[in-house]
């Protein structure tokens, strides 16, 4: 095993044909990796223990801050999803029918349907108006038939 493991060069410097670093890749001691390794890992770590105990922190009116309560981040989520889906209830009981409305006007699921409920209430009005005056021009001829007729 070599004592200096090569490293890419890139990486660190982001100088590609650095002439002090030949080949574009520069010799790292080992204990130097290692050391860096274990920062590494340590850092996660860290990161790991302040998702999982995320501190709740208010202001009192003197402006001191105290620790109210912990709670992990599961907890969040948790919380997080149990008031969207109170806002869910909340809004479906004042929301128009918008899946009903799309299934309806022949918009995809996920596409939006604001912008194309009005476009689609001003053509069937449009076609409503056709057919109406198609029918009152069948009768009128009907109309004119019957007159010649008798």
């Amino acid at each position: 095993m070599k004592d200096t493991p090569d490293v890419d060069a890139v990486a660190y410097d982001g100088q590609p044909g650095n002439p002090m670093i030949p080949e574009g890749r520069m010799v790292v001691p080992v204990e130097f990796a290692r050391q860096l390794e274990r920062e590494r890992d340590e850092a996660r770590n860290e990161a790991e223990r302040f998702r999982d105990n995320a501190i709740r922190i208010s202001v009192g009116g003197d402006g001191t801050k105290r620790i109210t309560d912990r709670f992990s981040w599961e907890e969040q989520l948790i919380a997080e999803r149990d008031q969207l889906k109170k806002w869910k209830e909340e809004a479906i009981s004042v929301m128009p029918p918008m899946q009903e409305i799309g299934e309806e006007i022949g918009v995809g699921f996920g596409q939006t349907i604001h912008d194309k409920i009005l476009p689609e209430l001003i053509r069937r009005r449009e076609a409503k108006d056709r057919s109406r005056e198609r029918a009152e021009a069948f009768l009128r001829t009907i109309g004119k038939w019957e007159e010649s007729e008798s």
